[in-house]
């Protein structure tokens, strides 16, 4: 069995989360959604894999208000555990001691951010939004979207139907047709990028939105230490590949730092 190949499957019970909603200048409803897993279907993947007895996880509370998790996969192959890392900050809405739902919701953030270096879940960084359709509420799969600017409140679906490939396992994955509702990771342009082509202004500054929209509290540290780290002055210096893998690791230098492929185990 490939283990890895088995790790990046795709899930068929993605869930989806209203990020924005309201009406557009000739007064039409509209609605973006993001796609997420629930930890539940990872944990299941892990035990399916794994079993119960083959993989291990453990938090650690860190000083800056941030969750660490550790999780550890068993390899026969290597007959030891290997082990990769998420963190996620504990985002409090009052100036009060950290409660206990606050400190689980990083957990949970931390924890699929470690299984994503595994390759979990990977594939949903490629898509960052869709467009909602409209429906009646009670239907199966449906979003309740609320705007109270606009005083609304309506239901949707996702729009997935030009992003199938992308979220479901298909017997050929060749040619995958780009949507205006995906911001892709990589844009083709001219001249032809390689590997080691700087990303440019534009890709930097997605990059830098990406790493804020994950670490609200200390995005500008991590840049700084990622600029520090690959000798650059400026993020649109980094190269396209280191960018891939600043991406694989969820933004973590330490991650970037001590992490090896996984492919090379299994």
């Amino acid at each position: 069995m490939d283990i890895k190949r088995e790790l990046e499957k795709k899930f068929d019970n993605v869930k989806w989360r209203v990020q924005s909603c309201g009406l557009s200048s000739n007064s039409k409803k509209w609605a973006r959604l993001t796609p997420y897993l629930d930890i539940n279907c990872i944990i299941e993947r892990l035990d399916s894999l794994f079993g119960w007895d083959g993989w291990q996880s453990k938090e650690f509370i860190n000083e800056n208000h941030s969750v660490t998790v550790e999780l550890k996969l068993w390899s026969d192959k290597r007959n030891e555990w290997i082990t990769r890392a998420g963190t996620s900050d504990i985002v409090e809405k009052n100036s009060q001691a950290l409660s206990e739902n606050a400190i689980k919701s990083a957990a949970t953030s931390a924890f699929k951010r470690a299984a994503a270096c595994f390759g979990i879940g990977l594939y949903l960084k490629e898509i960052k939004e869709v467009w909602g359709k409209e429906v009646s509420p009670g239907t199966p799969g449906s979003y309740k979207c609320e705007n109270k600017k606009n005083n609304l409140e309506f239901y949707v679906v996702p729009d997935t139907d030009k992003i199938k490939n992308k979220l479901f396992e298909t017997k050929e994955n060749i040619e995958i047709t780009k949507s205006e509702n995906i911001i892709p990771l990589v844009h083709k342009e001219k001249p032809i990028l390689t590997g080691e082509s700087e990303i440019g202004k534009e890709k930097a500054m997605i990059l830098a939105s990406e790493i804020k929209k994950e670490f609200p509290t200390n995005y500008k540290k991590i840049i700084e230490d990622f600029k520090a780290y690959f000798k650059i002055d400026k993020l649109e210096k980094l190269s396209i590949s280191k960018m891939e893998r600043i991406r694989k690791v969820d933004y973590q230098i330490a991650q970037y730092k001590f992490s090896y492929d996984f492919k090379k185990v299994n």
